[in-house]
């Protein structure tokens, strides 16, 4: 046994010496077997390394695919919102810019401006009939119902704006804003837009109620030297506030369309309600030439007497 190790031993000592004097008087063989090996080698890994490459750039373009057609849908939705949505609001304020213009220029082709006329007369005729207790319960009470009507709708705009407010900062609310808009900018503009016409309709009621009390204060005082402009003044704006309350009242319709089912849903409500507007608001009955009555301890007396619709005073509803 120790024979055959020293052998092995000597051998391998050998083998190792003679492998230094080839490389010693073969350099430029063993150089070339070298290069041979390195340049194998380096040529295996930059196989490997392409393959790599090649392995990634299939799974991003996959990933990328992938965003696109999930993309897609959002984009689509949110470029139809770009267009739909300013239509429909366009729609109703281009109408309304148009009603304006008809009540200043030909009054009496709106219902508005027919309505501003008979109240004005009404203002007359209560103010010749100071002298009846009557008459002046009969006025307030008018009144009156005009101020319950507007604090009643002031009441539920300010109860349906807090409602609002309430789920949009609620934490359960965040999911239910962004799956039926196209992103949280988009859910935030909506009800945005749905605070400010609510809180519009509120702050004109109460405008409103404010003329129609002002209005119940200057008809108390007209046995005295108050002019009656000043009721008429007072009624017309108490009018115009209501009115205005209400138009606020029907864009917030269109916009809970909107978040309910979507931009087209909306412009279709805007149309809709547009042509049923202009259905309302148009005026075929002539102005009434107003003849007013005094009745007073048997005493009757007929005055005929024009009214007027002050451009003033009008307000656009």
């Amino acid at each position: 046994m120790n024979i055959q190790k020293t052998r092995s031993h000597k051998f391998a000592r050998n083998k190792t010496h003679r492998s230094k004097l080839w490389r010693k008087y073969n350099p430029a063989i063993f150089h070339h077997v070298a290069t041979a090996k390195s340049f194998q080698f380096q040529t295996e890994r930059n196989i490997r390394g392409r393959e790599k490459l090649r392995d990634r750039s299939t799974h991003r373009e996959r990933l990328s695919k992938l965003g696109r057609e999930e993309m897609m849908p959002a984009i689509a939705k949110s470029s139809m919102e770009l267009v739909l949505v300013p239509c429909a609001v366009a729609t109703m304020l281009g109408y309304h810019l148009l009603l304006l213009y008809r009540i200043f220029r030909r009054p009496h082709t709106t219902m508005i401006g027919y309505e501003n006329h008979n109240k004005l007369a009404w203002v007359e005729r209560v103010a010749r009939a100071t002298t009846a207790p009557e008459e002046a319960a009969l006025a307030l009470s008018v009144i009156s119902d005009g101020i319950s009507a507007s604090t009643t709708l002031a009441s539920l705009c300010i109860a349906l704006a807090s409602l609002i407010g309430a789920w949009v900062s609620s934490s359960g609310a965040s999911p239910a804003l962004t799956t039926s808009g196209g992103g949280e900018a988009t859910a935030t503009a909506k009800y945005a837009s749905l605070l400010a016409c609510f809180l519009a309709s509120f702050t004109c009621f109460v405008q409103s109620a404010g003329c129609y009390v002002h209005a119940s204060f200057l008809i108390s005082a007209l046995g005295s030297d108050a002019p009656v402009s000043h009721v008429q003044r007072a009624v017309l704006r108490g009018g115009g506030f209501w009115n205005t309350g209400l138009r606020a009242l029907y864009l917030a319709t269109a916009l809970l369309v909107w978040v309910a089912f979507g931009a087209a849903a909306m412009l279709a409500c805007s149309v809709l309600t547009v042509a049923v507007l202009y259905l309302l608001d148009s005026n075929s009955v002539p102005m009434h030439r107003h003849q007013f009555m005094l009745r007073s301890k048997g005493l009757s007396v007929t005055t005929a007497r024009p009214i007027v619709v002050a451009r003033g005073a009008v307000m656009m509803n």
